[in-house]
């Protein structure tokens, strides 16, 4: 029996020896995104039947050359490899958390950077029942008789208190990021209603636009489905609650001192003054209506002018109008009395013809 031949390279002594990613499945990871899910429910996969949506994830030019950038152009895999399950017992005694399901910071890292979502952590964080701790953790307690009481628990199917903990600890944490994202509802609800009531004022409209912004991102929130990540956006969210309630504040401070300054000011005045104040604006009042009055007399005088103009021209145009109708009445006579001379002339002719004619004739014969 022969032993095949193996493959053979020839390799420079002095290259590095590194793996390398695909920066066109880089792209198409980037791409499919979207259809990454920890549903339960069926999801279809696009097709060249479905009209509105992708169904063709060749990387473009475009979706290459940012993969170029988010990598520098360096596409070595780096070398941050932790192990995370516990490894294979040779004397038999195995650590049962083999079984178990791990965060993985090589993945973390890889969609981080990558900017798509991180499928390992979406599974965690649908669960803490089976998720096992890391052996890069705490593998300094790989002990026999720890590997032996773990095993123990597992046969015995008695969760870890740890685990039991990290459970009660990440329903806590669940129910808060609800709380928080429900609070953010209510305020960003209540500051909507008030600032869309408010008319008239170019700050108002401004904040109206920034609180529709709050909506739109608040009412995104329960599509996001890690929990660092949405505890982050609830943060960001509730910061940018408290700016657009402090321009609230502001615009309110201001408005209500200038309704002080003229309630103070209208307390200041004598009747006097008010007295005043109404004459001046009868008088502005009767000069804009004098004006007015100037204005509607000089309009009506240019309009009767122009009416005037119009109806002279009218007379004009049927003056012409009756003088071209008997003009026409004559030529229509003189044609009458052409015609009725042309045919008695032609008439004395023919019969002038015929007697000539006849006159011949008899002396023919």
């Amino acid at each position: 029996m022969t032993t095949p031949n193996a493959l053979e390279f020839d390799v420079d002594e002095n290259v590095s020896l590194n793996l390398s990613y695909d920066p066109t499945w880089l792209a198409i990871l980037r791409a499919t995104d979207p259809l990454t899910s920890v549903n339960k429910s069926n999801i279809y996969m696009p097709s060249q039947h479905t009209r509105s949506e992708r169904w063709d994830f060749r990387p473009t030019e475009e979706e290459l050359t940012k993969v170029e950038e988010i990598y520098d152009g360096d596409f070595t895999i780096p070398r941050n490899f932790k192990m995370t399950a516990w490894p294979h017992r040779a004397d038999g005694i195995d650590d049962s958390s083999q079984e178990l399901y791990y965060r993985n910071p090589q993945s973390t890292e890889f969609c981080a950077k990558l900017g798509i979502k991180d499928l390992n952590e979406m599974l965690c964080s649908l669960s803490m029942n089976g998720l096992g701790i890391p052996y890069y953790i705490n593998k300094n307690s790989d002990s026999e008789s720890v590997l032996k009481s773990r095993t123990f628990e597992r046969k015995e199917m008695v969760p870890s208190n740890f685990t039991i903990i990290l459970s009660i600890l990440f329903a806590i944490y669940k129910q808060i990021v609800e709380q928080f994202t429900n609070l953010l509802k209510v305020q960003v609800g209540a500051l909507s209603r008030f600032v869309h009531c408010q008319t008239g004022s170019i700050e108002y409209a401004e904040l109206r636009q920034c609180v529709d912004q709050l909506i739109r991102r608040v009412a995104g929130l329960d599509e996001v489905t890690q929990m660092d990540s949405k505890m982050n956006l609830i943060e960001e969210t509730l910061n940018n609650v408290s700016e657009a309630y402090e321009k609230v504040s502001k615009v309110l401070i201001r408005t209500q001192r200038e309704v002080q300054e003229k309630e103070v000011h209208m307390e200041h005045s004598s009747p006097d003054d008010i007295a005043d104040e109404v004459q001046d604006l009868e008088n502005e009042l009767e000069e804009i209506q004098a004006a007015h009055a100037e204005e509607m007399e000089s309009m009506q005088s240019k309009y009767e002018y122009q009416l005037k103009l119009l109806r002279e021209r009218l007379e004009h145009e049927e003056h012409r109008r009756k003088k071209a109708q008997e003009e026409l009445q004559t030529l229509n006579s003189l044609n009458d009395h052409s015609l009725s001379t042309m045919k008695k002339t032609h008439e004395e002719m023919l019969s002038g013809t015929k007697a000539t004619i006849r006159g011949g004739n008899c002396c023919a014969a």
